[in-house]
């Protein structure tokens, strides 16, 4: 069926050339067949039909508002799909997960540029993300006009797009007024989410309402931000999660005279203010011995791969409890002027992808320990676990996490945390996630115990990495930053962390180069330094249409394929966000 469909794709193109008015359609008829096939593993040669370069060029004329550019580009790629073929064998996912989420993916990598990596810590170490368990592509989400009728009691409602038209040059959220009939408005909806409100609010949140928001960003600054935050007090966001390095904080020659330097860290909390809230995960990286560390300073520790190691500590323990001590006593009791008081702290990052996975007794002994210094220095303090990384979930879940947890037996931490990226539409995949979750927590002594996410995202352009992503425009990036977000909060999750306010990563041009909200000229050298994506823009029309609302919003049944929640404010303001998606 794909091959009958590529053949006739160009069958067409030979005796209907694209031209400017219908290339842009036929780019994502191109796009769509192309996945299907790389999701099969039943063809070959695929990259060379249309190869990567070919596609980012054709997206970046997309988004230029160029499609008069685009012919050229696309017409090699269309002729060429007659000459494909089929591979003998089973046509099965080649490298894709057993189980149904879409969240399997690379090999650990190196700190997030966000995440403020000290210079003397050596080593490859785990660090928080973005996560770096890498997506695979899903099915596409689909174009969709679905008609619903919304039951209300206002004589009007207005109805605006969660991601703006730019056909002015200028990012724009058209609003239309839809008036009542018999107690209900008739909508159309599509994959682009829409927000529908009897009074409309426009406003940013305020300070009080940015404290209580459950929307954030990981991290929420970057190195070289002038001034540091500039772009989360614009979104309107209400939480950073940092980093404190051990090794950054507490240097090798400190260490044996118990000496600790936090200007780095303080300089970074005071500009934040406090009208945000911070969360801070506490790394080992160059601390472990499977890290370089053995019993001293200097002193190289033993060879180790990934799952090959142990979490045990190269500095004697009464060292990690007076830094542990110090960190806390310094930003959870009283924290320097201007900074906030941080409460919120979270041991190490995505166990299954430490090279030291396997060792569920060593960190389940390493997280009792550091929670009771946590909450020894400041018992009002919650902890998290150390976030899943949503690779291949179902699998990594059950053989790395499953044991920590009933190593822990209900103690050990406040709040537990996931990780999940992917494509856009990929967020559907956040319901076996939190459900299996959630049923493990309630098994092993967890009941009580929220979910956040302190890490999701999805990307534009055409990332180089893992193979068989397809580009994807801002307008999909940012569609899918609202349904992930709403739906995850639909589902119980109570804080949503975007990973990250500008693009770069690796700067390799694999995907978590490009899920940014800000770009790069590293990332994207068509387009100024730190330009605003259309995610961006969404990003913050989100934060201040939900600011003060109940995060749990109340399900709406209007149809098969239509989403839609309800989100209630003090006074009576309501906000309804709504999509559609009728995949099965």
């Amino acid at each position: 069926m794909l091959l009958d469909q590529a053949r006739r794709l160009a069958a067409r193109e030979r005796t209907e050339p694209a031209t400017a008015a219908d290339a842009a359609a036929r780019l994502r008829e191109l796009q769509d067949l192309l996945g299907a096939m790389r999701l099969t593993g039943a063809f070959t040669g695929l990259e060379q039909i249309c190869p990567p370069a070919s596609l980012a060029a054709m997206m970046r004329e997309l988004a230029a508002g160029r499609p008069e550019a685009l012919p050229p580009l696309l017409s090699p790629c269309l002729l060429a799909l007659g000459t494909l073929g089929r591979l003998d064998g089973p046509a099965t996912a080649q490298g894709a997960p057993a189980g149904p989420g879409p969240f399997p993916g690379a090999a650990a990598g190196p700190p997030s540029p966000g995440a403020f990596p000290p210079p003397n810590a050596g080593g490859p170490p785990a660090v928080p993300g973005p996560g770096q368990g890498a997506p695979v592509p899903g099915p596409a989400m689909p174009r969709a006009r679905l008609a619903v009728f919304l039951p209300t009691t206002a004589p009007r409602l207005t109805v605006s797009p969660a991601v703006p038209d730019t056909a002015s040059g200028a990012p724009d959220f058209p609003a239309t007024v839809v008036a009542a009939a018999g107690g209900r408005v008739a909508l159309t909806l599509t994959e682009t989410p829409v927000y529908i409100e009897e009074k409309p609010r426009e406003t940013p949140p305020t300070p009080g309402e940015r404290l209580a928001s459950p929307f954030g960003a990981h991290p929420a600054t970057f190195r070289g931000e002038t001034p540091p935050f500039a772009l989360a007090r614009d979104l309107g966001l209400g939480w950073h999660r940092g980093v404190a390095w051990w090794v950054d904080i507490q240097s090798d020659a400190d260490l044996a005279a118990g000496r600790f330097d936090f200007s780095r860290l303080d300089a970074q909390l005071a500009a934040m203010g406090t009208d945000m809230r911070a969360m801070l995960t506490i790394m080992l990286p160059a601390r472990l011995r499977q890290d370089g560390h053995g019993g001293a300073p200097g002193q190289p520790g033993p060879p180790a791969v990934k799952a090959d190691g142990s979490w045990e500590l190269g500095p004697p323990p009464a060292a990690y409890d007076a830094f542990v001590t110090a960190l806390v006593r310094r930003y959870g009791a009283s924290p320097p002027a201007g900074a906030p008081r941080v409460t919120y702290w979270q041991f190490e990052n995505e166990l299954d992808l430490s090279r030291a996975r396997n060792d569920a007794a060593g960190f389940a002994a390493l997280t009792l320990r550091t929670e009771r210094l946590i909450k020894k220095a400041d018992p009002g303090a919650k902890v998290l676990l150390a976030g899943v990384s949503g690779e291949d979930f179902p699998r990594n879940f059950e053989t790395y996490y499953v044991p920590l947890l009933k190593a822990l037996h209900g103690k050990g931490f406040d709040i537990f945390d996931l990780h999940a990226f992917g494509r856009a539409g990929d967020y559907r995949g956040l319901t076996a996630m939190t459900a299996a979750a959630r049923r493990t927590l309630d098994a092993t002594g967890f009941a009580r115990v929220p979910l956040w996410m302190t890490e999701t995202a999805t990307y534009s352009g055409a990332p180089t990495a893992p193979p068989g992503l397809p580009p994807q425009t801002e307008a999909e990036q940012a569609a899918e930053l609202v349904r992930r977000g709403v739906f995850a909060l639909s589902l119980g999750v109570q804080k949503v962390f975007w990973a990250m306010v500008r693009e770069g990563f690796r700067f390799r041009g694999d995907v978590f180069d490009h899920v940014g909200l800000t770009t790069d000229p590293r990332v994207s050298p068509d387009r100024p330094d730190g330009a605003a994506k259309l995610a961006f823009f969404t990003y913050r029309r989100l934060c201040a249409k939900l600011a003060g609302c109940d995060p749990r919003p109340e399900r709406l049944s209007l149809a098969p394929g239509a989403y839609a929640y309800r989100f209630r404010a003090p006074g009576g303001r309501t906000v309804v966000v709504a999509w559609a998606d009728p995949r099965p």
